[in-house]
């Protein structure tokens, strides 16, 4: 309820794009339509799953994002556990002006934990997402985008890195812009 109070807030207060910030109509762009280079949005990242943007990928166009390497560590109830996970991979093609799919793979990912000194390591590829990314208000413009980002997951991972499950989710990823040049990123997520 704070958060949703917080993103109204600073929704209230945040700058309203101007008529000249309007751009081009890009809605007949598809995949097979490419949108031009000169009307292509701003480059815009997701950190998943650490956050995900509200914005898509324009469309006809292919967009690679990727951690080198990531690690973890952790201890709970003597149980010490470290993670390390390579080239966390989302491929993405946008279809429409305001639809993308996307794809994340984890080629490779490695949980050790120590136990009593016995160590146990499991290796190997990770799950796989399947996400399509729907933005239904702020693509191209103005101070508050939303986006609609259901998925599922492919349970690709061997047993002790992933359950074994196909599951899936919807991600509402909500972005304001707020004064001083931030941006505020809201995510509320039912798996």
């Amino acid at each position: 309820m704070r958060c949703s109070l917080l993103v109204l807030m600073l929704a209230a207060t945040a700058t309203p794009a101007s008529a000249d910030e309007s751009g081009p109509d890009k809605s007949d762009y598809t995949l097979l339509n490419p949108t031009p280079d000169a009307d292509l949005r701003s480059f815009n990242t997701d950190r998943p799953p650490k956050a995900n943007s509200p914005y898509t990928v324009d469309a006809g166009h292919f967009q690679y994002e990727s951690d080198i390497a990531t690690f973890g560590s952790g201890s709970t109830d003597g149980v010490k556990t470290q993670a390390w996970t390579v080239f966390d991979t989302t491929v993405k093609l946008g279809l429409t002006n305001t639809i993308d799919a996307e794809l994340e793979i984890t080629p490779s990912e490695s949980v050790a934990t120590d136990e009593a000194g016995t160590t146990t390591t499991v290796s190997g590829i990770g799950d796989t997402f399947a996400r399509l990314k729907i933005n239904v208000l702020g693509d191209d413009q103005g101070a508050v985008a939303v986006a609609l980002l259901p998925y599922v997951k492919l349970p690709t991972a061997q047993s002790g890195l992933g359950n074994g499950r196909v599951e899936a989710g919807l991600i509402l990823p909500v972005s304001v812009s707020a004064p001083g040049g931030f941006t505020v990123i809201v995510m509320a997520e039912g798996d």
